[in-house]
């Protein structure tokens, strides 16, 4: 029951926060325009591969915080915690201050607003290393809907922030209200910790402390470093061999599809402190199977169905309609929406490889895959942006069935584990089918008309992708009893009202 209500909080507030912030987002775009959205592209995949620079303290810390709290040893909980404060701190003040002084040395190579979006991003990575550090602590601790209700908040003054600066000061005002907006979390969240003493982020250091936690976060860090680049080469390949105006197309479908996938993502984030503590009580991997397989059946069989309609047409229909000059973008956009739904699913499994201290297995598993797309994409660039979206989602299907059967063939026989998959593949591509024949047959891809009539045929399409998908929540219903876990939720609500 616990697990429904933390994630049905984090579900409906990521619901909130990736409408707003997908709104900010497009309101953005229509001021900036692709060539200067392809750099901010650029910016932010730069701030990725900085902050995945690390010894991997925070990273090893969202293993060891929950396994030492089922081991019933709450002081190494609170250094470990503590611990991973002080390194992300030191790492991120020194490698935002390498990565400064090497742009300061070379600014001239590069262009003049891509130069100038490095720069900001070296004061990104300090504060996005401390706000990881306090999701983390936030998650281990179970405290998901009070991380909900906040993320809706930031998602707001980030709205407040950035579309007035970005109509003011256009490509500057978006580097600088980003960037408050990151200082206005780390702030918000150090008053509530330190007002409501929920724990301790003082200063902390013991190398024999640290050293544990390295070796289990460092393969963690090579997998975040690796998974930075599964999820970036598309990008970086298409600015390379396309330009940055292509990357500006090509990137509303990426952040349309980060979204999407965010939202189910959330599921993954509710249960992996609960694996690892009932790991770190058994360490027996087979126990994990009912949360796991429970899980995935979860994402596939409901919650990516539900997700992917709106998505799919309701960002056709805004990008038609409200922003025209990026009309180039929208096929990719749509298959990118369809690769949304692997993305979130393979969390899952992954957690078993943290879990487990079998990190460089997993991170080998991403860079391979990781390569394969960007040879992919590369190879695939002449049929343009579709080409290189296209390889992108089969990259991310190949990745989600590695990790899904190395999981599986140790929880569950040859055959269970092939009849599972078949269920969750059965279900992926029912709603990936069922949603390209109504955008053939219903919605197509006909001249805009009046907005109404636009609005109505948008609409149309998710509610009988939602029809089509009965089949879809018939069986989740069977397997995962959502009306009653839904109606202790309510009836708990009314109790506390």
């Amino acid at each position: 029951m616990a697990i429904f209500v933390n994630a049905s909080a984090l579900i409906f507030s990521s619901f909130l926060v990736k409408i707003v912030t997908v709104g900010t987002n497009f309101m953005t775009r229509r001021l900036l325009g692709p060539q200067l959205m392809g750099v901010w592209s650029l910016v932010q995949i730069a701030a990725g591969y900085m902050a995945s620079i690390s010894a991997g303290v925070q990273l090893g810390a969202e293993r060891e915080i929950p396994f030492y709290r089922g081991k019933g040893q709450p002081e190494k909980e609170d250094h470990v915690r503590r611990l991973m404060f002080t390194t992300s701190l030191l790492e991120g003040v020194g490698v935002g201050g390498v990565f400064l002084a090497y742009l300061l040395r070379h600014f001239s190579e590069f262009p003049k607003a891509l130069a100038l979006g490095f720069i900001y991003s070296c004061s990104y990575v300090v504060l996005q290393r401390i706000l990881g550090c306090f999701i983390t602590a936030f998650r281990t601790s179970h405290d998901f809907v009070f991380l909900s209700k906040s993320e809706v908040l930031f998602a707001c003054a980030d709205l407040l922030l950035i579309v007035p600066s970005c109509y003011v000061w256009g490509f500057r005002g978006l580097l600088g209200s980003f960037g408050a907006g990151l200082l206005f979390r780390t702030a918000f969240w150090a008053y509530w910790v330190r007002r409501h003493k929920k724990f301790s982020y003082s200063w902390y250091w013991s190398w024999g402390e640290a050293i544990p936690v390295v070796r289990v976060g460092f393969p963690i860090l090579v997998g975040s470093f690796t998974w930075q680049f599964l999820s970036s080469a598309d990008s970086l390949v298409l600015a390379r061999t396309l330009g940055v105006a292509s990357l500006g197309f090509y990137s509303l479908g990426s952040t349309v599809a980060r979204a999407v996938s965010d939202i189910p993502t959330r599921l993954s984030t509710v249960i992996f402190p609960r694996l690892v503590e009932k790991y770190g009580a058994t360490e027996d991997v087979s126990a994990l199977k009912s949360e796991v397989v429970l899980s995935l059946l979860a994402l596939f069989l409901f919650l990516v169905p539900v997700v992917l309609a709106p998505a799919y047409f309701g960002s056709s229909f805004i990008v038609r309609r409200f922003l025209p000059t990026f009309s180039p973008g929208i096929p990719a956009l749509k298959l990118l929406i369809f690769g949304s739904m692997f993305l979130p699913a393979t969390q899952i499994p992954a957690q078993i490889f943290i879990a487990r201290n079998k990190m460089w297995g997993l991170a080998l598993m991403e860079l391979g895959v990781g390569g394969a797309i960007a040879g992919s994409a590369w190879l695939a660039s002449p049929w343009g942006l579709s080409g290189v979206a296209a390889v992108t989602i089969a990259g991310y299907a190949a990745f989600f069935s590695l990790t899904f059967f190395w999981v599986a063939s140790r929880m569950m026989g040859r055959m269970e584990a092939l009849k599972t998959y078949a269920l969750l593949m059965g279900g992926a591509f029912y709603t990936i089918l069922l949603i390209r024949l109504l955008d053939l047959v219903v919605y197509g891809d006909r001249p805009l008309g009046s907005f109404s009539s636009d609005l109505f045929r948008s609409g149309l399409c998710v509610l009988l992708a939602w029809g089509g998908m009965l089949p879809l929540y018939w069986k989740a219903e069977q397997t995962l009893n959502i009306r009653q876990h839904l109606s202790r939720f309510l009836s708990r609500k009314k109790g506390t009202a």
